[in-house]
């Protein structure tokens, strides 16, 4: 049987984005030494070490939403910034649960 890395690779990346609790967050900075950490404008974010599969891993977000720090993840390419998770995703995420009963 041969292994499908592309099929593989698609699976890890079709993960939405979730919202996590602070603690994990905050358990997950602090595994590992965290990689590309950026802060700024509301958002800040970091990529694990490991990597899943190719260059997937998973991305970790703290944002501010009217002065409440909100926690979120996703699998995400670490040399792709355009797979990176954004702060109007996650304000879209918070919308979406707020409407949803």
């Amino acid at each position: 049987m041969d292994y499908d890395f592309e099929a593989h690779e698609r699976a890890c990346l079709a993960h939405p984005l979730a919202e996590i609790t602070e603690g994990r967050f905050q358990e997950m900075l602090e595994i590992l030494p965290p990689r590309k950490w950026r802060r700024g404008a509301g958002l800040e974010t970091f990529n694990m070490m490991e990597f899943q599969i190719g260059d997937v891993t998973d991305q970790f977000a703290r944002v501010t939403l009217a002065g409440v720090d909100r926690f979120f993840t996703r699998p995400v390419r670490d040399h792709d910034p355009s797979t990176w998770i954004t702060y109007d995703q996650c304000v879209r995420l918070t919308d979406e649960a707020a409407v949803t009963p």
